[in-house]
């Protein structure tokens, strides 16, 4: 979810939605002006017992979480993870900040002091390491990426180009390439170290959602035009393949995965719809129903899987087949909207990042939930897993990123 639809999301949804299991204390209301105090709380001397009554006012919060970083000043739109064994984190958000941390000292700030990385004049919607893990960009609503070398923390490159704010970027995942997508409709794809534009792939309406395929050969689009797009990212005077129209989105495209054999892509939409897309024949050949709110997520599932899973605004996480475009099952838990899926690299267990503060994780085989994941007190944005795929860290809008330890 963008910086720009989770405040939309806040503004549609401030109503709070309480179990009565959760409630682990009752307290009264104070009177409204002009009305007598009830008899019954009579008046106590403020010196005798205050601190044990603040005390008991105390409630205590279910944290699982094994560490945290706190140094966020807004909501935290992003975070991810190097690869390798660094494990070094990016965060970056409302603040017009983004901080490198990292995972293997605990809440120890002083072995491995916390980056800062000033210089943007706007949200970050998005960070992202290279492949190598030797730059990691920030994407910016002040609509420019910046470069940064991982090891000196110096910031290397400004990459400027659309005329509005990004919306997401995505590396080559083999070479210092950066490819993103804006508002106004273009998609810039840009060389680092040094700075060069190395193309535009024009749109009529704003790039909602993009990425690389994961052979490097292809570069899939998601357009407001109700449109998937294909390009080659060598020739950008032409698009190659354009997927639309019958059996596809009727609304705007929000979230894309391609498979890891470039041959498949999934996109949800504001219409709820999950669509399957063939990008060798540019063809449509699934439009998945069962969500009746946006599809703020998609992704696939292990390499060699027949699975595919989707989270929608309606709470709930699906899982499909593939051979035969069919929903599998439904994971249902989450008492709010589902902002982010990611799925086990090598266990089949998706995680799902939702606006009901939590994460959970699903046996996608089942639909059982195996682990909640309890800590944050607001929207969670984003999720990433550690390099060995062992802890998960989160990204809030309680202006904090968290690290859980998976139990697998």
């Amino acid at each position: 979810m963008s910086a720009d639809r989770s405040e939309d999301y806040h503004s549609e949804n401030d109503e709070e939605f309480v179990d009565n299991q959760e409630v682990s204390q009752e307290y009264e209301l104070p009177a409204e002006k002009g009305e007598a105090p009830d008899e019954d709380l009579g008046q106590e001397d403020p010196g005798e017992g205050g601190e044990q009554d603040q005390e008991n006012d105390l409630v205590e919060l279910e944290d699982d979480s094994v560490q945290g970083f706190f140094l966020h000043e807004d909501s935290v739109y992003s975070v991810s993870v190097a690869p390798g064994a660094s494990g070094l984190v990016c965060s970056g958000g409302g603040d017009d900040r983004a901080y490198i941390w990292s995972l293997n000292h605990g809440d120890d700030n002083t072995t491995y002091p916390p980056a800062l990385l000033e210089g943007h004049t706007d949200s970050i919607i998005q960070t992202a390491f290279s492949y190598d893990g030797k730059y990691v960009a920030t994407a910016s609503l002040d609509a420019t990426v910046k470069i940064w070398d991982v090891e000196s923390t110096a910031l290397v490159d400004t990459l400027e180009g659309p005329g509005g704010g990004l919306e997401w970027i995505d590396w080559h995942p083999r070479g210092h390439v950066v490819l993103g997508g804006a508002e106004d409709g273009s998609c810039f794809l840009w060389k680092v170290a040094p700075a060069e534009m190395m193309g535009i792939f024009a749109h009529p309406q704003a790039v909602s959602c993009g990425k690389f395929s994961p052979n490097g050969k292809a570069i899939v689009t998601g357009c407001a035009d109700l449109s998937l797009r294909i390009w080659n990212p060598r020739d950008q005077s032409a698009c190659i393949g354009r997927v639309s129209g019958h059996n596809f989105h009727t609304e705007p495209i929000i979230s894309l995965a391609i498979k890891d054999d470039s041959s498949l892509a999934i996109t949800g939409g504001e219409d709820g719809l999950v669509c399957i897309s063939n990008l060798n024949s540019y063809k449509a050949v699934g439009a998945l129903r069962g969500h009746d709110k946006p599809v703020e997520t998609v992704t696939f599932g292990l390499p060699h899987s027949a699975y595919a899973a989707s989270g929608s605004l309606d709470g709930s996480v699906r899982v499909w087949d593939l051979n035969t475009m069919q929903q599998r099952l439904v994971c249902m838990g989450h008492k709010d909207g589902v902002i982010k899926l990611r799925h086990h690299p090598s266990a089949p267990l998706i995680v799902s990042a939702s606006a009901d503060h939590s994460v959970r994780v699903w046996d996608e085989r089942t639909g059982e939930c195996v682990q909640l994941m309890r800590g944050h007190q607001d929207l969670v944005a984003d999720i990433f897993f550690n390099a060995d795929s062992t802890k998960v860290v989160s990204a809030s809008d309680d202006k904090t990123s968290l690290v859980f330890k998976l139990n697998i």
